[in-house]
């Protein structure tokens, strides 16, 4: 499928760009285990970190309306991405409200922040798995057509996008990438119980560096 090699080789120059971008100073990233996080060598993390990370640097506000036996919870959410495997992710745009969650793809850690009481907790789960769950298999090369599927190109607000549709048992997804970018511009996941609709709402030209960093101070708590 050209578009999906096209997606993965345009991730790889996209993510060099990155490299030298103010985004992966070393000095704004969560410690990976066993550098000064307090976590033991053994400590558990979320699965979807045995999977990749978003491979574009990357700030994204998003609209998510989640429906369940007919009602329906919308959040503003937002995920940033350095594109080197840190990531952050707050159902709050200002990450204050409700804490906020920090991946360390390649530390193997994933964290719920608390700043009210200055603490931080392993997290194996967050409201952000299915963004995660996004890039993970819309990157995953070794996927083949029986795992999913190409759909058509289509235009959605200003941005040219590709979906991937997949279908496991009673859950399907749909997702769609900007071409260009490789942001993710729309979700659609039907589950049983439960419908998601994830919209892009707006990008930032730059990454909020100190978002992406486990606060100094702050203690490990169970």
């Amino acid at each position: 499928m050209p578009f999906l090699r096209q997606l993965v080789a345009s991730a790889i120059v996209l993510s060099s760009v990155a490299f030298i971008a103010s985004c992966t100073s070393n000095s704004t990233t969560s410690p990976a285990i066993g550098e000064g996080d307090g976590s033991p060598s053994t400590a558990p993390c979320n699965p979807l970190l045995d999977g990749g990370p978003p491979p574009v640097r990357l700030d994204c506000f998003y609209k998510t309306e989640t429906t369940k036996n007919g009602k329906t919870e919308t959040l503003n959410d937002r995920l940033i991405s350095n594109g080197h495997g840190h990531v952050a992710y707050s159902i709050d745009p200002k990450f204050v409200d409700n804490g906020y969650y920090l991946f360390n793809f390649s530390g193997h850690t994933s964290y719920l922040v608390n700043l009210n009481d200055r603490s931080y907790k392993i997290a194996l789960t967050s409201p952000g798995d299915d963004i995660l769950r996004a890039y993970g298999d819309g990157f995953n090369n070794k996927m083949t057509e029986k795992d999913r599927k190409l759909l058509p190109a289509r235009k959605i607000g200003k941005y040219n996008c590709r979906g991937l549709l997949y279908k496991n048992g009673d859950t399907t997804r749909e997702e769609w990438f900007d071409a260009t970018g490789l942001v993710l511009v729309e979700q659609n996941i039907s589950r049983p119980g439960e419908t998601v609709k994830r919209s892009l709402q707006r990008v930032n030209t730059f990454c909020e560096t100190l978002l992406l960093r486990l606060p100094t101070g702050f203690n490990l708590v169970n």
